[in-house]
């Protein structure tokens, strides 16, 4: 993975968990038919493990008759993850289910972080006395 072109990197802290979200860029389009694509990886760093794999890959702007379909993209991306030693085959064991779930509490509790900050940036009503003022719904404050 060292001799790939990182193009995006970001970070976040969930409950104790490092979540890493990188981008990078295929340096070698011979390789892909043509056309170098780019990777998306977000996993959880903490626990080693790996949440989810994107790939963009423009079929039009590879060799028409050695570009890949998604099959092959599928193949030849989790081939070079197991070669760059990313997952082990005990982690191919692990179910869908165990996946979708811990994907669904990470999505859950980074929407949860987004509404903290949303929340924390208004400020609150406060009357000419300087007491907090209640937030009243819009149809009881007409």
């Amino acid at each position: 993975m060292q001799n790939k072109v990182k193009v995006n990197e970001e970070r976040i802290v969930i409950e104790g968990k490092d979540i890493v979200r990188l981008e990078y860029k295929e340096p070698d389009a011979r390789e892909w038919g043509g056309f170098a694509p780019s990777v998306g990886l977000e996993y959880d760093e903490t626990n080693r493990f790996l949440l989810e794999v994107s790939i963009n890959y423009n079929t039009r702007k590879a060799n028409k008759y050695l570009a890949f379909n998604a099959t092959e993209l599928k193949e030849k991306l989790l081939g070079d993850l197991k070669r760059a030693g990313v997952y082990d085959r005990g982690q191919e064991e692990i179910s869908h289910e165990l996946v979708m779930e811990k994907r669904a509490s990470i999505s859950a509790a980074i929407k949860s972080l987004k509404l903290q900050a949303e929340n924390q940036s208004v400020p609150e009503p406060v009357s000419s006395n300087g007491t907090p003022q209640p937030i009243l719904p819009l149809a009881e404050a007409v």
